[in-house]
């Protein structure tokens, strides 16, 4: 299950040279799971679960993945939401055949100590969950997963997989920048 985030409030980058929302919100998914694909394959019921907000709208920002031109940490956090949606798409496109289901997950806004220091409290205590009820969500998808991958939710709300947002095209041209951007790193 992928769930990291951070909220930095100005742009910082990694020690690889990455800026952090796109790092941990995506890049490390991204790594995860195709890094741990040999072994899903082995498991019972595999599941990559990535907790994210599949389905919102906006532009992909193709020529600065990144975000390091104009960033704001709530641009960032969006795009990286983008990002996780092509990545499940182009998961499951390149990995084929495989039984590994990929379901990407809202929660809504978890009231956590994290994400109230980060958003006014009184906008998320009208329509926020506490961890418990969102772990018991999130347990409920993963011992009742869909059949075919990918699959998208907002809490138990099914996100159409047909909406741009999930564009096949859009998910492999994504999938090459980060082998690209990643093989530049490493050599």
């Amino acid at each position: 299950m992928f769930c990291a985030i951070s909220y930095p409030h100005q742009y910082t980058e990694t020690q690889d040279g990455f800026e952090m929302i796109f790092s941990l919100y995506y890049l490390s998914r991204y790594l995860l799971s195709y890094g741990l694909n040999d072994l899903l394959e082995k498991s019972q019921n595999p599941i990559v679960f990535n907790v994210a907000a599949p389905g919102r709208t906006g532009e992909i920002q193709w020529d600065d993945l990144n975000f390091r031109e104009n960033f704001n940490v709530m641009q960032a956090s969006f795009h990286g939401s983008r990002l996780n949606d092509l990545s499940g798409v182009a998961f499951v496109e390149s990995v084929k055949p495989t039984r590994i289901k990929y379901i990407l997950y809202n929660p809504g806004f978890v009231v956590t100590e994290g994400l109230t220091k980060f958003i006014d409290i009184s906008t998320i205590s009208i329509s926020g969950i506490s961890p418990e009820e969102s772990a018991s969500l999130i347990m409920n998808r993963l011992e009742n997963p869909p059949t075919d991958p990918p699959s998208a939710y907002e809490q138990q709300k099914p996100v159409p997989l047909t909406i741009e947002t999930f564009n096949r095209e859009n998910a492999q041209r994504l999938y090459q920048l980060t082998e690209n951007m990643l093989r530049a790193r490493t050599g």
